[in-house]
């Protein structure tokens, strides 16, 4: 729910929302550019895209600013609270050209995100995979012994994003984001109760993409502003024509992040059987996409996704070991309508 007395300059929001933080979890799912989220903001960045909790957003009339500052529960979607600690998170972006006025330039904006919280034997640490459900990261853990055990959440961190968003006259543009993120773990015997941390771990690396796209066909006022989400308005009904779009959009990502345990004890190095995920993963991935609109309801879309892995986790090497290429492609198409 939203509560927007002073128009769109001061806009209260509570409950379950998409998070602030990145361009791209601010996008509606209705209008991504591809099929799915970036692997940068989905699978690493912020794999719970939705919180709960209070937010206060704004922008002005002319769109020269945008501000997003956030109190949430931390524990992603449909969670209560499990440890009664609130995360913080925030995002805001500036438009320079625009403060020259109305013109082809207007709509470039360079901004950036900030996510911090603390975890008390917090969720645990999810798996990662590509948009076609290839995992990327594995996160389960070994027993401990006889005892079962998972790698959860345990600690503060600290995740930044940046980004700039840059449209050129609503026909074509390029856009970039990176999230750097610092996340520490446990390793925790969940068989005890209540739980015990059995040894350190921790998350810590970045990831990022470029994107380019344009339409041959319309123009991005069909689908609106990406990364905002302002709420709607009452206006009188009218009668128009639907109008037609094509897109064609390439994206580049590349992560590279590092699962770490620091075992004073020996409780992981002593496993016979080593976590899949412990050690460094790396990840190119390549997208082509295609976006046929009629009116922002009706959408034909297409994907060829080309992933090329590398690192040194048991996961990956182990993937390779069995004669998996070390490049993964993936083929998908959607017909979809939104309400």
């Amino acid at each position: 729910m939203a509560l927007a007395p002073c128009g769109d300059i001061a806009i209260l929001q509570f409950g379950q929302f998409d998070a602030p933080f990145t361009l791209e979890n601010r996008t509606s799912d209705k209008y991504f550019d591809f099929m799915e989220r970036s692997l940068t903001v989905r699978a690493f960045g912020i794999p719970t895209n939705k919180e709960q909790g209070l937010m206060l957003h704004g922008t002005n009339p002319a769109r020269n600013f945008y501000y997003s500052g956030a109190i949430l529960n931390g524990d992603g979607q449909n969670y209560k609270n499990v440890d009664n600690n609130f995360d913080l998170m925030g995002r805001a972006w500036i438009a320079p050209a625009s403060f020259m006025g109305d013109g082809p330039l207007h709509d470039i904006t360079v901004g950036g995100s900030y996510w911090t919280g603390n975890r008390t034997f917090g969720e645990p640490l999810l798996n990662q995979s590509t948009a076609g459900g290839f995992k990327i990261l594995d996160t389960s853990l070994p027993k401990l012994g006889a005892d079962s055990a998972s790698i959860q959440q345990q600690g503060r961190h600290h995740t930044y994003a940046l980004e700039v968003n840059a449209p050129i006259d609503h026909k074509f543009g390029v856009r970039w984001e990176l999230v750097h993120k610092d996340q520490p773990l446990s390793a925790y015997d969940t068989t005890m109760s209540p739980n015990v941390i059995a040894a350190a771990m921790h998350l810590k690396g970045y990831s990022t993409y470029v994107e380019a796209w344009g339409w041959i066909l319309g123009d991005d006022r069909i689908i609106g502003e990406p990364g905002m989400q302002m709420p709607t308005r009452l206006k009188k009904f009218g009668v128009k024509a639907p109008q037609h779009g094509l897109m064609v959009a390439v994206r580049f990502e590349h992560l590279d992040e590092k699962l770490t345990a620091d075992d004073p004890a020996g409780v992981i190095s002593t496993l016979a059987t080593k976590p899949a995920g412990l050690g460094q993963t790396k990840l190119n991935s390549y997208t082509l996409g295609l976006n046929y609109w009629i009116s922002k309801r009706f959408r034909l879309s297409g994907n060829w996704v080309v992933n090329s892995f590398d690192g040194d986790t048991t996961y990956i090497t182990s993937a390779k070991t069995l004669g998996n290429a070390k490049t993964e492609q993936e083929f998908s198409f959607r017909l979809a309508i939104a309400l």
